[in-house]
C-alpha cells in the first residue's frame, strides 16, 4: 500500500503514550517509566484544547513541520476549523517543499495530496502545480489551476502560469483545454513562434513575436532568455544585466543559467559545466554547438565522475581526432600550448595558426607592449590575406573583422600612440564584415569622440541603410544631427523615432532644447526672424507645461528685444492673473541673458520690473523660484539677477520674517550665487538669534567664496568653530558638514581645526 493511501486511512484520533502511567492503590503516587526531555515538552492531550495551539503555532514557526503538523491535527479534533485549518495547511506545504528540496518529489506530492484532504478549504499552490507537471500529472496540474481561477487567486495564478507557460513550450498540445483568454494559452502562440524562429536562425522575426507579447505575460522571463540568446558575442555585460532581472524561482531560470554559461571563454566554460546540473550542462554545450562527441570527450576529462587521467591531454586530444576532425584537434592543442610555453605549436599547423598562437602568447606575455600586440595581430591578418584578397562577407574577411574589432574594443588600442593604426583597422572592419551593427557602433563613436560630424554622419547613413528600424541608431543619428545643427535632418529622425517608440520623451525632449538653444544663438547675432523660425518648429516637440512655458518665455525676449512688445505684454498679463509676476520675472530675465539680450531691458519692456518694495508672501515665492530656476539652468547669469537686488535689500528688513523664513532665503540665494545678499540676510538673522550656526556658517561662506579674496579674522575663525561644535551637538549633519568644509578651506593646517 502506498504512502500517500496510508496516511488517508490513517485514524485522525491521537495515540495513547507507550509509557501508560497508573497510579498505586496502596501508595497512593504515579508509577511510570521516566520522561525524555523532547516528551517533557509536548502538551497534555487532556487540555489540547487549551494548550496545543501555542506548541503548533511555534513548531510551524521554527520550520518543525511534521511536528507542526501533528498538533494541528489534534486540535482539529477539538477546535473549529477556524483555529487549525489554515495553520494545517501551511504546516502541509512546508512540509511538501521540504521534501521536494530533498529530490523526494512523490512523497512530497504524498504530501500535497494529504493537504487537500485535509484542508478542503485551501486553495492549490504554485509549487504544488509545479511539481504536479514535473511528474506528467498535467490533468490534475490543470484542475488546481482552473480551482485558482475559479477563487480570483491573483498573486498565486501569477506565479502559478510561468509554470504552466513553460510546460506548454516543451507540450504545446497539452493546455489546449484551457480557456482561450487565458494568459497561458492567450501568448503561448507568439511564445511558440518566437522560439520556432529562433531556431531557424531568423532573429529579426522572433524578434518581431517578443516585442507581441505582454510585458507582464507569463512568458516575460522566456522573453528575456531568448533576447539574451539573440544577443551579439561581446555585449557580455547588457545580458548579464538582462538575465539579473529574473527571480532565481522562476522555471526559466535554469534556462538563464546555461545562457550565461554557453557565452563564457572556453577556459571558464570547462570547469563551470562541473558546478551545475546535467540537463542545464546538456543545453549549455547545444547551444555552443558542441556535437555528442565532444560533450563525452569533455566527460572523460573534466566530469566530477571521470577517471583520474594518467595520459598527457595532448595526447587524449590526438586520440580523439577521428571522432572530432583534424581541425578541431589541432585547433585544442594549439590552445593548450598558449596555456602551456613549455608546448610547441603542432606539427601539423599551418601559417595562420602558428601566427595566431605567437599573437596569443604576446597579448598574454607582453600586456603592456601594444605596438608587439599590435604587429603580433598583423601577423595573423597578413596570413589570413596570403592565400587570397578576402571578400567581403567571406571567412577570411570575417576573421580579420574580428580581429581588427579586438584591437580596438578589448585592447583598447584607441587610447594608445597607435590610435591612428587600429582607427583605420576599425574602418576596413566595417566595410569587411558590414552585417556587423556593433562595429558600425564603434566606428561611429570614434568620429563623434573626434569631432568629425561629417564622418559620423557618413558612417551613420550607412548603418541606417542595413538597419533602418534599430531605435538605438536613430537616437544617434538625431544627435549627430543636432552636433552639425541640422535641424530639419533632427526633426525627420526624431519622427521616425516616435512612429517606433511613440513614448520616447528623450527624442522629444533633445530636439526641442537644441532648438530653443538654435533660438538662442539668432537672438544673441540679432537674427529675430531665425530665431522666430528656430521657436516654430520646437512648438511641435513642446508637449509638457514646463517646456511650454519656457517656449512662451523666449518668444517673449525675442518680441521684446526685436519686435512691439506684443508677446512680452501678454506674457505679463497672464503672470498678473495668476498672481505670479515676480516668480514670471525671473524666468523671464535668466532667459533674457541666456538669448544674450540685457534682463533689464526685457522686463521693462514687458512690464515686469521687480518693485521697489515686497511683503513676506512674495519674498519666500521669489526664493522658491529661484530655487526653480537654478535646478533647472546649469549657470545662473549673474545679470539676470541685477534687477531684483534693491527689492531683495530692503526686504531685509520685513519685520514679520521669522528664523525658517531668513533660512529658505538664504539657501535660494546661496542656489544662485548671490553672496553679497545672503550675507545680508544672514546677518539680520543673527541680530534675531546670535551665533545661529546655520546663519553664521551662511554668513562668512558668502564673505569668504572660493574664488574671493580676503582672510577671516581670529573672531570669525573662533565663530566658525563654535557653530560647528553646536551643529554636531543639534545633530544638524548639512550644516556640521558645511563648517567643517569651510574650516577646512578657510583654515589649511590641520591641527588648527575644529
Amino acid at each position: 500500500m502506498s504512502t500517500a493511501v496510508r496516511t488517508r486511512i490513517m485514524p485522525i484520533m491521537g495515540r495513547s503514550s507507550p509509557r501508560a502511567s497508573f497510579r498505586s492503590r496502596k501508595q497512593g503516587t504515579d508509577v511510570a517509566d521516566p520522561m525524555t526531555p523532547r516528551e517533557q515538552q509536548q502538551p497534555p492531550l487532556h487540555a489540547a484544547h487549551l494548550t496545543v495551539e501555542p506548541y503548533a503555532r511555534q513548531a510551524l514557526a521554527d520550520g518543525r513541520y511534521r511536528e507542526a503538523i501533528k498538533h494541528f491535527r489534534t486540535l482539529a479534533q477539538t477546535e473549529p476549523e477556524v483555529v487549525w485549518a489554515e495553520g494545517l495547511a501551511d504546516a502541509y506545504r512546508g512540509r511538501a517543499l521540504e521534501l521536494t528540496a530533498k529530490g523526494m518529489p512523490r512523497e512530497a506530492l504524498a504530501i500535497w495530496e494529504n493537504r487537500e484532504w485535509r484542508c478542503p478549504g485551501a486553495l492549490p499552490e504554485p509549487e504544488q502545480i509545479s511539481l504536479l507537471l514535473e511528474l506528467g500529472e498535467i490533468d490534475t496540474a490543470q484542475s488546481a489551476y482552473a480551482r485558482l481561477r475559479e477563487a480570483g487567486a491573483c498573486e498565486a495564478l501569477s506565479r502559478a502560469r510561468p509554470h504552466l507557460a513553460a510546460y506548454a513550450l516543451v507540450h504545446p498540445d497539452s493546455l489546449r483545454t484551457l480557456d482561450p483568454e487565458d494568459p497561458v494559452r492567450a501568448d503561448g502562440e507568439t511564445a511558440q513562434a518566437a522560439l520556432a524562429a529562433y531556431c531557424a536562425g531568423e532573429d529579426e522575426t522572433a524578434a518581431g513575436y517578443l516585442r507581441a507579447i505582454p510585458y507582464r505575460s507569463p512568458y516575460r522571463d522566456w522573453v528575456t532568455v531568448l533576447k539574451a540568446l539573440m544577443s551579439d558575442p561581446g555585449q557580455e555585460r547588457a545580458v548579464e544585466r538582462l538575465l539579473a532581472g529574473m527571480d532565481e524561482n522562476s522555471p526559466f531560470a535554469p534556462l538563464a543559467d546555461a545562457v550565461r554559461l554557453a557565452r563564457l571563454a572556453e577556459p571558464e566554460l570547462l570547469p563551470a559545466l562541473t558546478t551545475v546540473s546535467e540537463p542545464v550542462r546538456r543545453f549549455a554545450t547545444a547551444l555552443r554547438g558542441w556535437s555528442a562527441q565532444r560533450y563525452r570527450l569533455w566527460r572523460e576529462l573534466f566530469s566530477p565522475e571521470a577517471p583520474e587521467q594518467a595520459t598527457d591531454p595532448v595526447t587524449v586530444l590526438a586520440d580523439w581526432r577521428e571522432d572530432l576532425g583534424e581541425d578541431w584537434s589541432r585547433q585544442q592543442r594549439l590552445r593548450y600550448a598558449l596555456h602551456h610555453p613549455a608546448v610547441h605549436a603542432p606539427e601539423d599547423a599551418d601559417e595562420f595558426e602558428r601566427a595566431l598562437l605567437q599573437a596569443w602568447r604576446t597579448e598574454a606575455f607582453h600586456a603592456d607592449d601594444p605596438g608587439a600586440i599590435l604587429a603580433a595581430w598583423q601577423g595573423v591578418i597578413e596570413a589570413l590575406r596570403g592565400a587570397a584578397e578576402p571578400t567581403p562577407g567571406d571567412r577570411a574577411a570575417l576573421r580579420i573583422a574580428a580581429i581588427q574589432r579586438h584591437l580596438v574594443s578589448d585592447l583598447h588600442l584607441l587610447d594608445t600612440p597607435l590610435a591612428a593604426e587600429a582607427e583605420n583597422a576599425l574602418a576596413e572592419s566595417v566595410a569587411l564584415d558590414p552585417d556587423h551593427l556593433p562595429g558600425h557602433r564603434l566606428l561611429i563613436q570614434r568620429h563623434r569622440e573626434c569631432g568629425r560630424p561629417i564622418q559620423a554622419r557618413r558612417a551613420m547613413d550607412q548603418a541606417l541603410a542595413r538597419w533602418p528600424e534599430d531605435l538605438g541608431l536613430l537616437q544617434e543619428a538625431l544627435e549627430i544631427a543636432l552636433d552639425g545643427e541640422d535641424f530639419e535632418g533632427a526633426a525627420v529622425y526624431a519622427g521616425r523615432l516616435l512612429e517606433r517608440d511613440p513614448i520616447n520623451r528623450r527624442a522629444r525632449a533633445v530636439l526641442h532644447e537644441a532648438l530653443l538653444t538654435r533660438a538662442r544663438s539668432a537672438c544673441t547675432e540679432d537674427d529675430p526672424e531665425a530665431a522666430r523660425a528656430a521657436l516654430d518648429q520646437a512648438d511641435a516637440w513642446a508637449e509638457s507645461a514646463p517646456a511650454r512655458a519656457q517656449l512662451e518665455r523666449l518668444r517673449a525676449v525675442v518680441d521684446a528685444s526685436h519686435g512691439n512688445g506684443a508677446e512680452a505684454r501678454r506674457l505679463r498679463d497672464r503672470a498678473t492673473a495668476e498672481g505670479d509676476t515676480l516668480g514670471s520675472a525671473l524666468a523671464l530675465a535668466v532667459e533674457a541673458e541666456r538669448a544674450g539680450q540685457p534682463a533689464e531691458t526685457v522686463l521693462t519692456r514687458s512690464g515686469l520690473t521687480p518693485p521697489k518694495r515686497i511683503e513676506r508672501p512674495a519674498l519666500l515665492e521669489l526664493a522658491q523660484r529661484m530655487h526653480e530656476v537654478a535646478a533647472t539652468t546649469d549657470d545662473v547669469p549673474e545679470r539676470a539677477l541685477a534687477p531684483f537686488a534693491p527689492t531683495l535689500r530692503r526686504a531685509v528688513r520685513i519685520k514679520t520674517l521669522s528664523l525658517d523664513d531668513y533660512a529658505a532665503v538664504c539657501e535660494a540665494l546661496r542656489a544662485v550665487g548671490q553672496d553679497e545678499l545672503r550675507d545680508r540676510f544672514a546677518r539680520e538673522a543673527l541680530r534675531h538669534r546670535l551665533e545661529d550656526p546655520l546663519f553664521t556658517v551662511h554668513s562668512l561662506e558668502a564673505r569668504y567664496r572660493q574664488d574671493g579674496g580676503g582672510r577671516p579674522t581670529s573672531r570669525e575663525l573662533d565663530q566658525l568653530r563654535r557653530a560647528f561644535r553646536q551643529a554636531r551637538r543639534d545633530d544638524d549633519k548639512r550644516t556640521a558638514h558645511r563648517a567643517g568644509e569651510l574650516i577646512k578651506r578657510l583654515v589649511p593646517h590641520p591641527e588648527s581645526g575644529a
